[in-house]
């Protein structure tokens, strides 16, 4: 038997638990208002982690109070951890003790090291873990993981879904190969959970209006309706269970009940697929929903789901007819094989750029001399420094055991060393373009002013390199094109086409409520409940009438409801009896039983509807929800509610939830926006409900789907995007006006330009079919570093020549810095983002090489087009200072240079003047000036 883990014993021995698995066992954070925290101080230590983490598995407490006031040490030490929360000596209040700043700061010490070369970024993550565990408002961040919490404390976690799609659009019938071998030991079993049978798992298909038996499927009788005899077979009793899945009976001579073989109801929409309205006939696909139970990561039984599902992936895989599945493991499978198949392209875009690099850096003459001009050694030792630092941090944390994700191994490379050549290249070329003057010429090394052999040299050298490097990425990337051609299919592709082709419903949503509602008064049923009696606008009232507008609330069918069917369940019938005497007297006495003894009525009969009282409430309802469905009462609540409902000793309601249907999700964008409806619906629901006498102030109705956790990003992605980007621009217009000599009008045009960047990029991302994401926005912030360095090099180019009108300066600065620009920044990206073109994860094809490819592109166009236009026309004044140097630096020059003795001038030494007596000035002439006589 499998020890289980550490946390897990803890909570099963009898000892008592250590403070952080106690703060687990709390629901949630009762207070969610600004200025509370959710957590202050540590409670020991996280047993996950181990080894070289263990001085990092420091676990906060639960600890929902006012955010404490910091004074003397406490304060400093916050300052200088985290200085963006410090808001004065009076004023700052913090949700951390020192020992979890001392932690913090740790913690963040292990980041530098991969974060040295991105200052923005190391200033933004200490931000961000700041605030997550000192600001004051720290209950108020997050609602999706409390929700999640909340429900898999109370529900368990949401059972692991397994489905596959048949179509069969031109087939007369349809054969299906039983797929239950081992099943019933990982099965989701609602009616016998602790001893399943293959009968008692929770298999949803068309099959399951059978029972899953061949037999009863084959079955065929004789019908006479209105004077005429037909034969009926299962095609009748499909139609009829399609339109009255809750039958036990059906209506036709083969008399078969419509209830699946595990106790439930099988609803039309999650068995087949491809109809229109209610034309059941017309389906072109069939539906297999395979439930299995889910745990919490390390308890054995997970793997023991896994191994289940890698088998019956093998068996979809093999099976001869058109099919689409996809398990709860699927996606991680399918992220694992791609990324372990475009570990080659990866591979090859590095080797380009590598080759690159080495090439371009060099300034060739001859053939002769490009084994001497050729910079391989210093292009393989830049490369090489910018590699080493990134494999350090790679490797620091894969000492320390943090696990990696696709984007650290795949992406974080490529994207520094982009960055890391462009410096390189840019360095090396301004170097190599530098003119060798004598003496003060060091004076004006940062005014880069190009003699006329450079510049033609930069365009020489510069389409050689263009030409050379496009012969050498036609040939390289058409062998590559040709050595990596493979299979590009995935099972995946296939599900989620059919998925939006078939299914007439989404994911499930559960309206879940907290504790302290009063479901035992009337009123309170009354508000929950959809029969008659009930409140006009109560829970499932309001849940019905969204799914009268999908559109607007993304919910399709209306909420199960457990206090309806729990009255039906009370009201006078066979469901709820009591032993009238014998032993058992005033015990509960099940429908199956046919003694006489059972003639006692939970309830009494009433003239309105029935309402149980507080005590009739706490005694039957634990009853209902053990009791099985059956013909002769399918109000029974064991295979519905049995897990929607959670009870404390004393019966009272701790959690409960309601469990409706999305309407079909094909993309990010329903998912966000099904999310926002339905928090919206819930927060309606909940301002109503607290209006019910006896109702806790704190409690709450709150939407859960299994992939809320991921897209409640999604809900404040846009305007977080837009304050983000913006705290991008800002500094970058403050840093080019001060490294232009406090020039506003170059840091202007400079900010307009890159933002005409970002607008171009976003504006062509909808073109292109790029959604806007956490990932989309990731790179749009990139794009703010990278444009600077399309546009800011000609703009200083621009403000520091002295050519006398703003065109001809447009010109020289695009003609000496514009094929730097080029071959440095635009050709040291696109080798690579070319190569991730031929990458098979669709994360790396959409979201990097399309969304970078856009941002090197259009980076390229604004630099070398855009901009010299905007500064021909609107560029800074001419710097009169780097004139009057210039000119003191040409007379300088000219002094310490004159050596002609040939010719003397004549001079008058009385007045002091020369006397030109024919000779040329020696600026036209290119002759001389002989020394001066002595005084």
């Amino acid at each position: 038997m499998a020890t289980p883990p550490p946390g897990l014993a803890s909570l099963l021995s009898p000892g008592p638990q250590p403070p952080w698995l106690r703060a687990q066992a709390q629901p949630y954070t009762p207070i969610h208002q600004p200025g509370y925290c959710a957590f202050y101080d540590e409670c020991g230590k996280n047993p996950e982690l181990s080894g070289s983490l263990a001085g990092l598995a420091n676990v906060s407490c639960l600890n929902n109070t006012r955010a404490p006031r910091l004074t003397g040490d406490h304060l400093a030490l916050l300052q200088r951890v985290c200085p963006r929360l410090y808001a004065g000596p009076d004023a700052t209040f913090a949700c951390c003790s020192r020992k979890q700043l001392l932690s913090l700061e740790n913690s963040l010490a292990i980041t530098k090291a991969l974060l040295t070369r991105c200052p923005a970024c190391a200033d933004n993550f200490v931000s961000l873990h700041c605030h997550n565990t000192c600001s004051p408002d720290q209950s108020t961040f997050i609602n999706a993981r409390r929700e999640k919490a909340f429900h898999d404390q109370h529900f368990g976690p949401f059972f692991r879904t397994n489905q596959v799609i048949l179509t069969a659009p031109s087939r007369p019938s349809y054969q299906y190969d039983s797929l239950l071998l081992g099943l019933r030991d990982v099965c989701y079993a609602p009616l016998n959970p602790n001893n399943a049978s293959l009968a008692d798992c929770c298999i949803n298909s068309l099959l399951q209006y059978f029972q899953s038996n061949r037999t009863r499927l084959l079955l065929t009788a004789n019908q006479t309706l209105t004077g005429q005899t037909a034969q009926v077979d299962w095609r009748d009793h499909f139609l009829y269970c399609a339109n009255a899945p809750l039958t036990f009976k059906d209506g036709t001579a083969l008399a078969l009940s419509c209830m699946a073989d595990y106790g439930a109801p099988v609803f039309p929409f999650l068995a087949v697929g491809g109809y229109e309205g209610n034309d059941y006939s017309a389906a072109e696909a069939l539906i297999l929903t395979f439930s299995l139970n889910n745990y919490p990561p390390g308890d054995p039984r997970l793997a023991q789901a896994r191994l289940w599902e890698g088998a019956f992936l093998e068996e979809v895989r093999a099976f001869q007819r058109q099919m689409a599945g996809t398990l709860q493991r699927s996606l991680e499978d399918e992220i694992s094989r791609t990324t372990a198949e475009d570990l080659p392209i990866f591979a090859i875009s590095y080797l380009v750029i590598f080759l690159y690099i080495s090439l371009a850096l060099g300034s060739y003459t001859s053939w002769r001399r490009m084994p001497v001009d050729a910079k391989v050694t210093l292009g393989l030792g830049g490369v090489a420094v910018v590699l080493g630092a990134v494999m350090a941090a790679m490797g620091l944390f894969a000492y320390l055991s943090v696990p990696s994700s696709l984007v650290v191994l795949q992406v974080v490379p490529f994207l520094v060393l982009a960055v890391g050549a462009d410096n390189i290249f840019i360095f090396v070329l301004e170097y190599q373009r530098l003119p060798r003057r004598p003496g003060a010429v060091c004076f004006f090394l940062g005014a880069l002013t190009p003699m006329p052999a450079v510049r033609t040299f930069a365009l020489t050298s510069g389409l050689a390199l263009i030409l050379d490097f496009l012969l050498q990425m036609s040939a390289f990337v058409a062998l590559v094109s040709l050595d990596s051609r493979r299979q590009e299919d995935s099972y995946l592709l296939d599900y989620f086409l059919f998925l939006n082709r078939y299914f007439e419903v989404g994911a499930p949503v559960y309206f879940v409520t907290t504790g302290g509602y009063n479901f035992s008064s009337i009123a309170g049923m009354n508000s929950i409940c959809s029969s008659a009696g009930c409140e006009s606008f109560s829970l499932t009232q309001k849940i019905q009438y969204a799914t009268e507008f999908p559109e607007q609330s993304y919910l399709a069918i209306p909420a199960s409801s457990w206090v309806d069917d729990f009255i039906d369940w009370l009201t006078p019938s066979s469901c709820c009896r009591l032993y009238a005497f014998g032993p058992n007297k005033d015990q509960f006495c099940p429908s199956t039983v046919t003694s006489l003894a059972c003639l006692k009525n939970c309830v009494s009969f009433t003239l309105g509807p029935v309402r149980p009282s507080v005590d009739q409430f706490h005694k039957y309802l634990p009853w209902f929800l053990s009791d099985p469905p059956n013909i002769k009462c399918p109000k029974g609540g064991l295979a519905a509610y049995s897990t929607s409902v959670k009870l404390d000793r004393d019966g009272q309601v701790l959690a409960s939830r309601f469990m409706a249907y999305h309407k079909p999700l094909k993309n990010s964008q329903d998912y966000t926006e099904a999310l926002r409806a339905a928090r919206a619906l819930a927060a309606n629901i909940t301002a109503d409900l607290r209006k019910v006498p006896g109702t806790d102030p704190a409690f709450e109705v709150f939407p859960y789907t299994i992939t809320n956790v991921f897209y409640e990003q999604y809900l404040t992605v846009v305007p977080e995007g837009l304050f983000m980007l913006s705290l991008c621009l800002v500094p970058t217009f403050a840093v080019c006006c001060l490294l232009l000599g406090m020039d506003l009008r170059s840091g202007l045009i400079n900010l307009f330009s890159i933002i005409m960047i970002l607008v171009d990029t976003v504006g062509f991302m909808a073109l292109w079919g790029i959604s806007y994401n956490a990932v989309s926005l990731i790179n749009l912030v990139t794009a703010v570093g990278i444009s600077v360095e399309f546009v800011s090099h000609i703009t200083r180019s621009f403000a520091v020549s002295t050519k006398p009108t703003r065109l001809e300066r447009a010109k020289e600065a695009t003609i000496s810095m514009g094929s730097a620009v080029f071959a440095g920044v635009a050709m040291t990206n696109l080798p690579g983002i070319l190569i991730l073109g031929l990458a098979k994860a669709q994360l790396i094809q959409i979201f990097f090489f399309r969304l970078n490819l856009l941002i090197t592109l259009l980076g390229l166009l604004h630099g070398l087009v855009f901009l010299p236009v905007i500064l021909s026309y609107l560029g800074p004044d001419i710097n009169m200072a780097l004139v009057l140097e210039q000119r003191r630096a040409e007379e300088a020059a000219v002094a310490r240079t004159a050596s002609c003795k040939k010719h003397s001038f004549p001079v008058s030494w009385a007045n002091g003047t020369y006397v030109n007596r024919g000779f040329q000035h020696p600026a036209e002439s290119g002759d001389s000036f002989g020394d001066p006589p002595p005084q």
